[in-house]
């Protein structure tokens, strides 16, 4: 995990020897890293240059890595902001690396830097859990610390300059040829604001960050939706660097609105200070700050957060557990904020006086990116011009030898030197969380998962999408949205929000498919509305959500309109950074009904819709407020409805009779189920787009029933993941990652390469996976570790709501017990020749997938030939 100003290598385990190797490995690879040239030109950059007539190129790991971040709009705002406000700091540069500057550094300086900040008199050691504390102390001493001599002074951190008058910033960033430029700016404004040091004062500021920039009831919401600026505002704290930022961003706007933004964020701020806070908003976002802090103390990942804590206050100088002191602290600042005129005071003395913030305009300017390339390619140019002769042979046969070293492989010796487990330490049994299930009339379903949930209440309801026609299923995403927000007849959307944040821990939507195991063509397709609550809110919190069901009101057409516009510049904006779940859905859709489904309601299908909607809204207003209501009629319905809760035995006695009121008065009329027209038109798709890295992907049947499933290819699975493709994408292509995804349910195999810079190399790895298995040649010592990693997806570490989601989907599934067990029997019993035997399956992979890629304009381009369609996103 990098930071500006530390990284952190946390690792964890619930096995104890696990725990002790990995210890091992980690201070290993930290304080005596093998930083060999190679492996700084494959993980850093460097010069490519196969053949002396060929164009010089730029290749590495981070490198792409760091091409892919900069494609997002977001990132290159924030590092202008850190910049500006912080110069000549540590935060003023980006820990990742800017991709024009990358190139600059040297193998020497990365040996140096390792030199000078990996030291054991610079680190912090953090333990959580079980283990033996004299025992990790122990094994750190013996076994690293006692050969270091002890530093007088720890490296400091550069607090550069404090800015001292305001800085108004324009810049662009990259959007396709094909694009409009048209409400792309982004507007973000940065307010140094507080010393971190002053922790009752930084937790305030956190609080009233989210009342003005969170809140759908915010005052500033409000009044920045009636001025049409942008499509959305969103803002709040940040506090990991030594000065607090309230920063607040605008995405969706125009470049000359930047003066009309400030002129109303000063005439609202002013109002609110004459006004005050709403007293119901101030507790609605107390209560939802502290149902978030109850809820982190079950999180899987506590831990973690602890140690991130102490990390912080270490790094400030601070007594590292007075950051555990949160109850403490947050009773403090509850009661300040409640009794006296604190927030007002935060707000004039802290968000007023914008002398001293950075204000940056940030414009779209179509085919950015390909200038930069260009560039980039006459700047390689110029300086393969420089070389000699010789120089060029020099690089020439550089690139040669570290394509011998990409090539190589670690030796069974080096291997074995590593500590490991072996398949005995592996537990026979997993921990099964096992629902109870109570059937009602109308084919209603109750699933009950009890658990430790530290007074916190889940609740899925569920209804039966297979009642909607195919052609409102596109629809579905944004009725959702609107249904979690829009408020209902009793209360409009401003006070529904408070209530929500009041009363519940959130209320969101969702959209699921559940193929059965034992018949891949029948399956479940679900929208749930999801729901937590505390203990003493079960009531208040159930009436809201039958408000959402049997009150809701979609008359305010303006507001829905405002969502709508909202939630696609974000999704649009995503797409840019990480678009690969649109590929992923455009290559599955064709294999299986589900997967269709899922492309109408969240895939390329969805997005295309949503684009057409955002473009044409007020042509479509009419038939998108029938739409919503014809949704709303056939969803709402007591047949085939799925109610999942996960919590205490007594809050569900609490909860149970109020549910079966609410659904009690649900209309019973038994719907058709709608019949589906899968398109076959789904074929090796490019969804092109501003990005400069691609994301490919590739997707085919491996099984065609779940009976030829086994166990075992799970293994493989882990192989092909951690092995072959980690080596043949990452080390070797340079992609950032590379992952496989399987459906065991559905047979269904998809892989996944991540900020890749590469097309043809990438598909020809995959098509050529069937060559590599016939050959396979695993020693018994990686057989077995790719057995133990295997084993430990099957019984992760998981909070309680998470627990309780596996249960559901496990059910629904129809995924036993036995059939787990039976599973991981199977992985446990893997050799070579079961991994071999899918050598045919796989050679079958590669003639009937289908391709989909989404990413940089000119990669795709120049790969036409591999795909039938070119889409402009």
């Amino acid at each position: 995990m990098t930071y500006p100003d530390k990284t952190v290598y946390p690792f964890a385990t619930r096995n104890i020897k696990e725990y002790f190797n990995i210890m091992d490995i980690y201070l290993d690879t930290t304080l005596y890293p093998s930083i060999d040239k190679f492996a700084f030109l494959q993980e850093g950059w460097r010069y490519d240059l196969k053949n002396i007539n060929d164009k010089i190129k730029i290749k590495g790991i981070v490198y792409n890595e760091m091409k892919g971040v900069y494609s997002d709009p977001t990132s290159q705002a924030w590092n202008m902001l850190f910049k500006n406000l912080m110069p000549d700091s540590t935060y003023s540069h980006d820990s990742g690396g800017n991709p024009k500057d990358i190139p600059y550094l040297t193998w020497n300086d990365l040996k140096n830097f390792h030199k000078q900040f990996y030291h054991p008199s610079n680190a912090i050691f953090s333990f959580y859990g079980n283990a033996n504390l004299e025992d990790e102390l122990e094994f750190l001493h013996n076994n690293y610390l006692i050969h270091f001599s002890k530093r007088k002074s720890i490296e400091k951190i550069n607090l550069g300059r404090k800015n001292n008058s305001q800085k108004k910033l324009i810049d662009t960033y990259s959007i396709s040829k094909d694009e409009n430029e048209k409400n792309k700016t982004f507007l973000i404004l940065g307010i140094p604001v507080s010393d971190v040091n002053n922790d009752e004062e930084i937790l305030a500021l956190k609080i009233l960050g989210e009342i003005l920039f969170s809140a759908n009831a915010s005052p500033l919401k409000i009044d920045f939706f009636k001025s049409k600026i942008g499509k959305d505002i969103e803002g709040g704290l940040l506090s990991q660097n030594q000065t607090a930022i309230m920063y607040i961003e605008i995405i969706g706007s125009e470049s000359n609105k930047m003066d009309d933004f400030l002129n109303l964020y000063n005439s609202t701020m002013k109002n609110i200070i004459q006004e005050g806070l709403n007293s119901e908003l101030i507790l609605s976002e107390l209560n939802s700050f502290e149902f978030n802090k109850r809820e982190q103390s079950c999180n899987g990942q506590r831990g973690l957060n602890y140690i991130l804590k102490l990390i912080q206050s270490k790094k400030l100088n601070k007594d590292p557990f007075e950051a555990l002191k949160s109850n403490k602290l947050f009773k403090t600042v509850r009661k300040k904020i409640l009794s006296e005129d604190y927030l007002n005071e935060l707000i004039k003395n802290k968000l007023i006086n914008l002398d001293k913030s950075v204000v940056i305009t940030l414009k779209p300017k179509k085919g950015k990116s390909e200038d930069e390339d260009f560039k980039q390619e006459v700047k390689l140019s110029k300086y393969k011009s420089s070389l000699s002769e010789n120089e060029l042979k020099e690089l020439v046969d550089t690139t040669k030898e570290f394509k011998k070293y990409q090539n190589s492989k670690n030796s069974e010796k080096d291997l074995l030197n590593l500590p490991s487990l072996n398949i005995n330490d592996i537990p026979q049994t997993i921990n099964y969380l096992k629902p109870k299930i109570i059937s009602g009339e109308y084919n209603s379903t109750k699933i009950i998962n009890e658990n430790y949930t530290n007074g916190i209440s889940y609740y899925n309801f569920g209804f039966d999408v297979s009642v909607i026609p195919q052609h409102l299923l596109p629809l579905l995403d944004v009725f959702g949205m609107v249904i979690t927000e829009i408020g209902s007849n009793k209360y409009d959307f401003i006070e529904f929000s408070k209530k929500k944040n009041i009363y519940t821990g959130g209320i969101n939507h969702q959209f699921s498919t559940y193929n059965q195991r034992e018949n891949k063509n029948n399956y479940k397709s679900v929208f749930w509305i999801n729901i937590k609550l505390l203990t003493e809110y079960i009531n208040e919190g159930l009436n809201l959500f039958s408000d959402i069901i049997f009150d809701y009101s979609l008359n305010n057409t303006d507001r829905i309109k405002e969502i709508i516009l909202r939630n696609f510049a974000w999704i649009e904006n995503q797409v840019k950074s990480e678009g690969y779940h649109l590929s992923l859905s455009r290559s599955r859709s064709g294999f299986n009904e589900s997967y269709f489904v899922k492309e109408l309601v969240s895939g390329l299908e969805s997005f295309s819709y949503l684009k057409k909607l955002v473009a044409n809204y007020e042509n479509m207003r009419k038939e998108l407020h029938k739409s919503l209501n014809q949704i709303a009629k056939l969803l709402f319905n007591k047949n085939n409805l799925i109610i999942n809760y996960i919590g205490s035995k007594e809050d569900f006695k609490l909860s149970n009779k109020i549910i079966d009121n609410i659904f009690g008065k649900l209309n019973s009329k038994k719907f058709p189920k709608q019949n589906i027209e899968v398109k076959s038109n789904f074929t090796n798709d490019a969804l092109i787009n501003s990005s400069k890295v691609v994301y490919a992907v590739q997707s085919g049947q491996i099984f065609n029933s779940s009976k030829d499933y086994n166990g075992s290819f799970d293994v493989l699975n882990s192989y092909l993941s951690n092995m072959y493709l980690h080596e043949k994408i990452r080390a070797q292509g340079g992609a950032y990652g590379c992952f496989p995804l399987f459906d065991s349910t559905t047979g269904l195999f998809s892989i996944v390469s991540y900020r890749d810079p590469n097309v043809k190399e990438t598909y020809n790895a995959y098509d050529n996976i069937y060559t590599n298995l016939k050959n396979i040649d695993l020693s018994k010592h990686n057989l077995e570790q790719l057995i133990i990693r295997t084993y430990g997806q099957f019984d992760p570490l998981l909070n309680p709501y998470s627990k309780g989601i596996m249960a559901r989907n496990r059910y629904l599934t129809g995924t036993s017990k036995e059939f787990i067990e039976k599973t991981i029997f199977e992985i446990k019993s893997t050799e070579i020749k079961h991994l071999k035997k899918y050598t045919q399956n796989f050679r079958e992979f590669k003639n009937k997938s289908i391709r989909s890629i989404i990413g940089n304009r000119s990669k795709i381009i120049s790969n036409k030939n591999l795909f039938n369609k070119i889409i402009h996103l």
